[in-house]
């Protein structure tokens, strides 16, 4: 899916959201909502496999670990089945943000087979739960940039 470090990965960003500098960790950033007070959405790369990142997920909104993924909704990213994750509370802090009263993540995670694609979005719960379709739609939005050759260049 990657090429030697490059990423022709291909994210159409909602008008609706903001594009903020990508980090090493994330190959895209962005925010919505009302300024500071709005929430985040990125995609990133990770490794450990889907239901441990989906319980991780959990876990920084105290919510119990889950023992399979059969129950979690699914939608189609990259072409593959991707399971939708969500939980809203108290966020527990964590990867340099602090706790946070009523708040929410909705995720996505698809294992392209040499690691995972993940999409999260977190923020107020009200504000994540008005972006849920966009969110949803964006995931499946996503798609692998053609080299030139398979382009017919």
């Amino acid at each position: 899916m990657w090429d030697e470090g490059t990423d022709p990965l291909v994210a159409p960003m909602p008008p609706e959201w903001r594009q903020v500098p990508g980090t090493q960790l994330r190959l895209f950033n962005y925010r919505f909502g009302g300024g500071s007070n709005g929430g985040e959405v990125y995609v990133s790369r990770a490794r450990g496999g889907v239901l441990p990142n989906v319980n991780r997920w959990l876990g920084q909104f105290g919510k119990p670990p889950l023992t399979s993924l059969d129950e979690l909704p699914k939608i189609k990213m990259l072409g593959l089945d991707a399971v939708v994750v969500s939980a809203s509370g108290k966020f527990g802090g964590g990867m340099g943000k602090p706790a946070q009263e009523n708040a929410a993540v909705l995720g996505v995670i698809a294992d392209h087979g040499s690691g995972l694609l993940t999409v999260k979005m977190i923020g107020p719960a009200d504000q994540v739960a008005g972006e849920r379709e966009r969110m949803l739609k964006f995931c499946e939005s996503l798609r692998i940039k053609q080299s030139k050759v398979e382009a017919g260049e």
